[in-house]
Order: C-alpha cells, then sequence, then structure tokens
C-alpha cells in the first residue's frame, strides 16, 4: 500500500515482532511504551497497541476515533483482523473454561498452559487485545525445563492419560507415530480446534483416509513393478490353530495381503505358492518365514517348484532358538535357574526389594525385552553389574555375543541382510578364542550355532550379502572369498 505524502519518516522505524495486519498502517511511537502507537495515515497517536490501529483503521466504534485517511479496502481488512481477535480471545475462554472442568484445576494455571503454548508455538497465533498474549518489542528467552513448564507438561499428560482410560485403549497405543504425529500438529494450530464428530469419523474423514491408502498402494505397486518384492509369512499360534499372515514388503513399504489358518507344511506351501502367481512370479525376490518345521517343510516345496525366489528364515527367530538351546545346557541353566530363585526371593518382599533398590541406587535387576531369553541374559547382566562376585559371568560371557546379534536383526535402525551372517561369525571367533582354554565349555555352543545356522542364514542370499558388504570387504582383511562364499555368490 503506498503511503500519502503526509506518511511520518519514523513510520519506517519501530514496530512489535510480529505479522499482524495492524503493523501496515502504525508503529511503535515510544520504544519504552509499547502501547503507544501511531497511525501512518493520520498520524493520530493512542494507546492500547496494534488492536486499536485496527479499530481506529477500521472505524470501529467505541474505543478510539475513526481514521479520517482509510480507505474502504481497508476498513474492510481491520474490520476482519478485529473479529477473528474478538473470536479467538472467546475460544480461549471456552477452552480454559473446560478444562478447568475436567482436570479440576486452577482457571489461572490453566491460563499459563495456554500462555506458554503461545509463546513456544512456531507459528503466530493472531494476535488479540489482551497484553498477555502479546510478546515484547525483544521478548524474553522461554525458560526450558523449569517448574512452570514441568506443571504445564502434566496437565496435558493428565489429559490424554484421562481419555485413553476412558475410551479402553490399550497402553501401547501411545507409541503410535500417528498419535506423535496428531500431537504435533495440534500443538502447531494451537487452542481452539474441535474434534471431529461420529458422523465425520465414520464418513467423510474415512473415506478420506481411504483414497490416501489407495493411492499408497499404487504407489507401492509402481515400487514392485521396478524393483520386486518380498513375501513375508508371520504365523500366530495358540494351543487350537495356526494362523498364516500373509504381507508384502517393498522399498515403499509393506502392506497386508490376507490370511488363512493353517496347520502343515503342504497348506503353507500351496497358500504362499498362490500369493506368489497373484503378485507375479517374476516381481517375487524371496518369501520369509519363522524357523519352525512346517515352514521349513514348506520352503523345501518351495524351492523344488520356484528355484529362482529366495526363501529366507527371520534372523531374529533363528538366533532366538540358538538361546533356546544354549540356556538348555546344564552349567548354563544352573546358573540362570539360581539367578530367576534370587530375583523372585528380591521382588517377592517389599523389604529385600526396598534393600536392593537402596543398594543399586534405584535400578532394577529384572529388566524385560521382546524375547524371553534378552530378556534372562539382561536379568544376569544387572546382577552381574551390581554384584561382581555372582557367578553369572560366564554366562554373561556366553550370551553377550548373541545377544548383540538379536539386538542387530530385531531393530529397525538399519538393514540387516548384509551384517546378519557376518556378526554370526564374529560371535563364532569370540567363541573359539575361547575354546582353547575352556573347549569342553564352549564346543557345544558353536554347534548349536551351526546347526541352527545350516539351511536358515547361509543361502546363498546371506553370502552374497555378506561378501558385497564394503564394511566386511574392505575393513576386515582376513575376509576372503573362500569356497564356501563363492559357490553361495556364484549360484
Amino acid at each position: 500500500m503506498d503511503l500519502p505524502s503526509t506518511s511520518y519518516p519514523e513510520a519506517l522505524g519501530l514496530k512489535r515482532n510480529s505479522n499482524d495486519v495492524g503493523w501496515e498502517y502504525g508503529f511503535l511511537s515510544d520504544p519504552k511504551n509499547p502501547d503507544r502507537v501511531k497511525c501512518k495515515l493520520c498520524g493520530k497517536e493512542m494507546g492500547g497497541g496494534v488492536y486499536m490501529i485496527k479499530e481506529h483503521i477500521a472505524h470501529h466504534k467505541g474505543n478510539v476515533t475513526s481514521c479520517p485517511r482509510s480507505s474502504k479496502e481497508d476498513q474492510s481488512k481491520c474490520m476482519k483482523a478485529v473479529l477473528e481477535s474478538s473470536n479467538n480471545k472467546r475460544k480461549m475462554k471456552n477452552k480454559v473454561d473446560v478444562l478447568s472442568l475436567h482436570v479440576g484445576v486452577n482457571v489461572q494455571n490453566i491460563e499459563a498452559v495456554y500462555e506458554g503454548i503461545l509463546v513456544r508455538s512456531k507459528h503466530r497465533i493472531a494476535q488479540g487485545p489482551m497484553d498477555k498474549f502479546v510478546t515484547a518489542v525483544t521478548p524474553p528467552e522461554v525458560s526450558s525445563g523449569g517448574q512452570e513448564n514441568s506443571n504445564d507438561t502434566h496437565v496435558v499428560s493428565q489429559l490424554c492419560a484421562r481419555w485413553i482410560y476412558q475410551a479402553g485403549l490399550p497402553f501401547n497405543a501411545i507409541d503410535s507415530d500417528y498419535i506423535r504425529s496428531f500431537c504435533e500438529a495440534l500443538g502447531q494450530l494451537g487452542p481452539g480446534w474441535v474434534p471431529p464428530s461420529q458422523c465425520e469419523l465414520r464418513e467423510t474423514l474415512l473415506t478420506e483416509e481411504e483414497k490416501i491408502v489407495k493411492e499408497k498402494l499404487k504407489s507401492l505397486k509402481i515400487e514392485r513393478e521396478r524393483n520386486g518384492c518380498s513375501i513375508l509369512m508371520d504365523t500366530w499360534s495358540d494351543t487350537k490353530k495356526n494362523v498364516m499372515n500373509l504381507c508384502m514388503n517393498s522399498r515403499g513399504g509393506r502392506f497386508y495381503l490376507s490370511s488363512k489358518q493353517s496347520q502343515t507344511g503342504t497348506s503353507i506351501f500351496e497358500y504362499a505358492d498362490k500369493c506368489i502367481e497373484d503378485v507375479g512370479p517374476e516381481k517375487v525376490v524371496q518369501v520369509i518365514t519363522d524357523s519352525a518345521d512346517y515352514n521349513l517343510a514348506a520352503a523345501k516345496m518351495l524351492k523344488e517348484k520356484r528355484p529362482c525366489i529366495f526363501w529366507s528364515s527371520c534372523a531374529a527367530h533363528t538366533v532366538n532358538l540358538m538361546f533356546e538351546d544354549i540356556v538348555k545346557l546344564p552349567n548354563i541353566s544352573n546358573s540362570i535357574d539360581k539367578a530367576k530363585a534370587l530375583t523372585l526371593l528380591i521382588y517377592a518382599h517389599e523389604k529385600t526389594l526396598a534393600m536392593m533398590r537402596h543398594h543399586t541406587k534405584e535400578k532394577d535387576i529384572v529388566i524385560s525385552r521382546v524375547t524371553r531369553f534378552a530378556t534372562t541374559f539382561l536379568i544376569l547382566q544387572s546382577l552381574l553389574e551390581n554384584k561382581q562376585q555372582l557367578k553369572v559371568s560366564r554366562v554373561v560371557n556366553v550370551l553377550e555375543p548373541l545377544v548383540k546379534v538379536l539386538k542387530m536383526v530385531d531393530g529397525e535402525k538399519k538393514t540387516s541382510m548384509g551384517f546378519i551372517y557376518g556378526e554370526l561369525v564374529e560371535a563364532k571367533k569370540i567363541y573359539q578364542s575361547c575354546y582353547q582354554q575352556l573347549g569342553r565349555y564352549y564346543q557345544p555352543i558353536l554347534e548349536i550355532i551351526d546347526v541352527k545356522i545350516k539351511g536358515r542364514l547361509d543361502s546363498p542370499l546371506h553370502l552374497a550379502a555378506y561378501l558385497l558388504n564394503p564394511y566386511y570387504f574392505y575393513n576386515k582383511p582376513d575376509v576372503k572369498p573362500d569356497e564356501t562364499l563363492m559357490n553361495g555368490f556364484l549360484i
């Protein structure tokens, strides 16, 4: 907007750090008083900050005289901003009332929560006439980690927890990436958001989500045509039945295909073979299953019918099978049984538990993980850290190399295919280095590892990935393309 010839030179001077539309028509007349502003059009000086400038330009009666030089367009623009400010103030008040009713805290505390949210938000929210919602010319830094911020966070967490309890949601729902994205988006939007209605969730938003999923499936199909895919077979079983879930995985992502109750290797093979036919045999690179006997039988049939498709065993399940056999060895099982008895004694009595936590500085010795074998190792390791005299050090040394492999294949930080065989080779080297002194103790462990690797994690795909991995090929001078590796690489 062009200023009239009588515009004031100081109009190019100070203004508040804000994108409010009012600063197009005014500026701070006194840097020491952030409420004293001056109109760029007529030169009138007034109090009340930028909100008063907007009323002045919009010819909003009651608080300030109207600007004689504002055009119809200027008046309409500022009137719209004034009404938006009023609406935001009303929404804020309603939100505060609702929060104070449900949480049972003081209204001033809830207002402090929202004041902090406004100050910390990345996107500026429309300004209102209240000073506490307007930042200073040079706003002070907001301290992080203070008592006030801690109280604000607790109030929000309490509301979230209450919703989960009331809705009967499982506690692991809070770990979803989608709830984190939702919270981030809500924080950027600011207060005043109204949740969608049941009708919107059931119809409008569900239809939109269906379209998004279909578009995602189209992109996955294009990726599958370009680079191929893997078929994942996940078995869920109880005492009565086995259910096989089929998923397809490619560089674009993973999605569910179908499920079927399967009991034998033949039925699993027929189910997987039909899936491969539906997807397209030329597009399937490998089929991945766990190491159960019926899956091994199905894999053998699959190799005979479709030799061009790799079958791979689930690495995490195979390592767990190694653990399962190792912990049955007499020397190791005795130590584990004693450790279990000790932890049961400690955790079964309040006094012994309090005494243990006093000496370990509130550290627990029972650490749960996804698999019970990893949990066993971590309990033993914790006992060793807190009492070096306990005779569990040898068991910890035995399990630690395989736990390292399990953490790698069960994590999602990096693709593990190129590292599985190499890490198992490294674990075997650790056991072999102890073989000269304690050969009788470590020989059964090496035999268990070799038996579980054979036919599961030594396929041509694993060997080729190991040989072509620069981490081993260039950094490990002892890695040489021996006969076993070359046979797997050239098949």
